[in-house]
């Protein structure tokens, strides 16, 4: 129920009911880490800091490794977003990830997503060396995101063999953790990502929460640098790095899924 809240942006229901599991609960880990999140979006930093020592009462070393997530989110929530393809980007062994966007029902591309493409391109040109990835996988009337967008790239004189498809991905976790597994396996280390202005700290946050992860599970120190080119859904870059409570919200949802907190407890998707 109060994952559906806050997916309704109901904040204050979503912490009354979490707070009603706590009160037939109260050593419940992720209800305590939830409740203290949204506190944290809503704006009541007591509330949030009650919840941080409930979580280190209960396991100190789990919260500090949240709290460690939690900054690098701040951090990256103060990104500066690129209009224009970043000089000097790496050489070798990186990749430019263009994320998906719904199609229509008719199965053809939406504006958003030819507008992601088109950005894309022009990194691509500026960068002959890079790998592109494509990721989406949505399927209306027999396409996905990813096998049209490989093949709006291959129209526009990209050559096959650059282009990376991942096309089981339903959202931007799935985006990231799927792109991620590929990314390992083709031995790509740094990424350009590619989607709205409106939609980039959420995925560099859970790009980086999944490049971590990859990290923690083959223990070892990938390094891998994120950079970011947008198109801009705004109508000024002013108003696209005003980072808005509901966009926050958003950010720490997918933020909390990606590090294994299930939206729906025993539903993986």
């Amino acid at each position: 129920m109060a994952s559906t809240q806050i997916i309704q942006k109901k904040i204050p229901e979503a912490l009354a009911t979490y707070q009603q599991i706590l009160n037939l609960d109260p050593d419940n880990y992720n209800a305590h880490l939830l409740y203290g999140v949204y506190s944290k979006v809503n704006g009541d930093e007591k509330a949030y800091k009650t919840a941080i020592a409930n979580l280190k009462r209960l396991d100190a070393h789990k919260t500090n490794e949240y709290l460690e997530k939690f900054a690098t989110t701040e951090t990256i929530m103060k990104t500066t977003l690129n209009t224009e393809v970043p000089d000097n980007l790496p050489q070798s062994k990186h990749a430019i990830v263009i994320l998906g966007y719904a199609l229509a029902d008719d199965g053809t591309m939406r504006e958003p997503l030819i507008e992601r493409l088109k950005v894309g391109l022009a990194a691509a040109n500026k960068n002959p060396n890079s790998k592109l990835i494509v990721t989406g996988g949505v399927p209306k009337q027999g396409n996905t995101e990813a096998k049209l967008m490989k093949e709006w790239l291959m129209s526009n004189g990209i050559a096959e063999g650059r282009i990376l498809t991942e096309d089981k991905s339903t959202d931007t976790v799935e985006n990231a953790l799927f792109t991620t597994a590929i990314l390992e396996k083709e031995g790509l280390k740094d990424v350009t990502l590619v989607t709205n202005a409106s939609h980039m700290r959420r995925a560099l946050t859970i790009f980086t929460e999944a490049s971590d992860f990859y990290d923690k599970m083959k223990a070892k120190n990938s390094d891998r640098a994120f950079t970011n080119v947008v198109y801009l859904d705004y109508p000024s870059i002013e108003e696209a790095h005003n980072v808005t409570k509901d966009e926050t919200m958003v950010i720490y949802r997918d933020l909390m899924r990606a590090t294994g907190v299930w939206q729906y407890p025993d539903k993986q998707r």
